[in-house]
């Protein structure tokens, strides 16, 4: 008996120790014990930021990612990394990337049980926010999105000149998380130009913002207009400015600039428009070097009282509209727009559905065209050795990537009627053309892509109906339920709004209207077969892989979203960089197929703010950080981990 307790004993240890030991070994975690951040506030208005951030590690690591968000400026350029001895760092130990709305940077080292200090400068462009009695940054010092604590922050905002009265000026601190209105008075101004920011135990998901404000003249206004409106005295976001008799996509509140940068003074005329509502027209005046506010009044008219007390009485008789509509609708659905049942497993095809392009592969998996289904195109042309991508130097420290395409002097063959549009658009007969040329004109070549390809689709035998006729079709009731229901709840206050729901539910199911046929779904059952092949290749003849199966497949990877998972599977396959994608530089060390897939990415990203950019107004609404400013609000701010 003793024996046989002995025997459990030891057997019951012995178990503990391997269920336990590999993961004590493996246990491993990792914090941000400080963090320095310098702001340098420039005469013009350009902000310089350099963050000395030091990382405790538990265990071992060899990677750090972090992000800086581009919300509430106009761009942040000049990206850097330095090392604890301010020894710039490049590739392989540092990886950055620089997108639409933010900048990425990837480090890559080795450290065990140790602390690591790195060092971010970067350049923020617009980060200054004017207004008629100071002028202020507003800043997210911490990236909000990580998972680990900061013991220590410190921020210092320098000014370019002393400014006088400083003390005067309000400074703020926000903690907490996203939405949060704690404040803190942890900051001193330590000379009459320099405002320090402190804090300590910053936890997950919290924030640290900063607002700071300083005395006019100390950076150069370019001459600033505010405008508000009201109604009573509650002020109104989201109210339509009409500027000089034409309507703007501008909306209260919002800041107009001096529109050329060389003159002093420019006078323009403005007025509110409001459904329901009116205001006077106002000329007004911006002048060179000054911030000045004009709040306009709102009035409501007559008729639009009377709709409202109208339509209130009527109700209470439409509030079961939206459940019929839904068993309408469902019904409908059912009969005309659910696709034929394929209920298959899904296994590994080796091969995309036959004769299908990316750009429909990426159509008939959600049925409609975006961007990412046009983009890859690019890439399929180099593939196909119709054309190269040459990465440019940046002209300036301000300039974003660009990128050229240039035309070889093969002929396509065999192209689509969308292909030869997208071919066409992008060169128009000229032998070469930079991304940047393409904004703000590419994108009246889209509707045609896009309408080509829907009705490719539907020739090829996916559809009975190219899919975007069928939402035009099902969608026009709707539509008209929907603008009824709008105009309805705003005269009603909101008590008519069951017949905007019964619009929304039209629309929501005429979306879904398009139907595959019994071809289109087997193709889609495939696709699905297709991109598991994609994302598990070495599991699938892996022998049979190539480079050239890998630039063949590539646009297809791209268009569902597993490119850097298909280049995983070539690491140790595709060695040489590809005769069709020229870098600005020359590759430092051995060339890595998931850098170059980065780098794809990083154009196709280019590629599709480019090719979709349309023309804007200018000017650009700001707010003050001072009228119940939030953790999270102002530019900065971002994300950090490590592994």
């Amino acid at each position: 008996m003793g024996k046989t307790f002995i025997k459990t004993l030891i057997f019951v240890g012995a178990f503990g120790l391997l269920l336990f030991a590999p993961k004590a070994s493996q246990a491993k975690s990792w914090d941000i014990s400080d963090w320095d951040s310098q702001i340098r506030v420039h005469e013009d208005g350009t902000i310089t930021v350099r963050e000395t951030r030091t990382f405790d590690f538990e265990g071992s690591f060899s990677w750090v990612e972090t992000e800086i968000y581009k919300n509430r400026v106009e761009d942040i350029v000049d990206f850097q990394v330095f090392d604890e001895q301010n020894n710039l760092l490049s590739s392989p130990d540092v990886e950055t990337a620089d997108y639409s709305d933010r900048v990425w940077a990837r480090l890559n080292f080795s450290a065990t049980d140790q602390k690591k200090t790195w060092i971010f400068q970067y350049e923020v462009l617009g980060g200054v926010g004017f207004f008629e009695d100071h002028d202020e940054f507003y800043w997210n010092v911490l990236p909000m999105d990580r998972e680990v604590s900061v013991d220590f922050v410190r921020a210092a905002v320098i000014l370019p000149a002393d400014a006088p009265n400083l003390a005067d000026y309000p400074q703020t601190i926000y903690l907490g998380p996203q939405g949060s209105t704690q404040q803190s008075e942890d900051y001193e101004i330590s000379d009459s130009r320099t405002i320090k920011f402190r804090g300590q135990l910053i936890g997950p998901a919290e924030g640290f913002t900063i607002v700071s404000s300083w005395p006019k003249g100390i950076v150069e206004d370019p001459g600033t207009l505010r405008i508000e409106a009201r109604i009573g005295t509650r002020e109104i976001e989201g109210a339509a400015i009409i500027v000089n008799g034409e309507k703007t996509d501008g909306q209260t509140p919002k800041a107009f600039q001096i529109s050329d940068p060389t003159a002093t003074r420019e006078v323009i005329t403005i007025s509110i428009s409001k459904f329901g509502y009116t205001s006077e027209t106002k000329e007004l005046t911006i002048e060179k070097g000054k911030t000045t506010s004009y709040s306009f009044a709102l009035t409501e008219t007559w008729w639009y009282r009377w709709g409202k007390f109208i339509l209130a009485v009527l109700a209470v008789a439409v509030w079961l509209l939206p459940i019929f509509a839904f068993i309408y609708y469902y019904r409908r659905w059912k009969k005309l727009g659910q696709d034929p049942d394929e209920k298959k497993t899904i296994i590994a095809q080796y091969e995309p559905p036959q004769d299908m392009t990316p750009s429909e592969m990426g159509t008939v998996i959600d049925e409609r065209v975006q961007l990412k289904d046009i983009t890859p195109m690019i890439v399929d042309f180099a593939v196909r050795g119709w054309l190269t991508i040459q990465e440019l130097k940046p002209k300036s420290r301000f300039s974003k990537k660009d990128y050229r395409l240039i035309r070889t002097n093969k002929t396509p063959e065999g192209l689509t009627e969308y292909e030869r549009l997208m071919l066409e658009g992008l060169f128009h007969s000229k032998p070469e053309v930079d991304l940047s040329d393409l904004q703000m004109k590419f994108y009246h070549e889209i509707p045609g892509i896009k309408k080509s390809i829907y009705q490719a689709v539907a020739d090829n035998g996916y559809f009975d109906l190219p899919p975007d006729k069928v939402r035009r079709q099902n969608a026009m009731k709707p539509l008209i339920i929907l603008i009824l229901g709008f105009v309805t709840m705003i005269f009603s206050f909101g008590l008519l709004f069951p017949i905007l729901l019964v619009g929304i539910i039209g629309l929501i199911f005429a979306l879904a209207m398009p139907k595959k046929t019994v071809k289109g779904a087997e193709a889609k059952w495939w696709i699905q077969g297709f991109k598991l092949y994609l994302i598990t290749a070495e599991r699938f003849r892996l022998g049979q892989m190539t480079p050239e199966t890998f630039e063949k497949y590539l646009p297809y990877a791209m268009v569902l979203g597993v490119e850097k998972e298909w280049a995983k599977r070539f690491a140790d396959i595709y060695k040489e960089p590809p005769n069709w994608y020229h870098p600005a530089g020359a590759y430092m060390g051995a060339f890595l197929i998931t850098d170059f897939t980065r780098q794809l990415s990083g154009f196709t990203s280019q590629a599709g703010a480019s090719l979709g950019s349309s023309p804007r107004s200018s000017g650009s609404s700001s707010s003050s950080g001072f009228s119940g400013g939030f953790s999270g609000g102002g530019g900065g701010g971002g994300g950090v981990s490590a592994g």
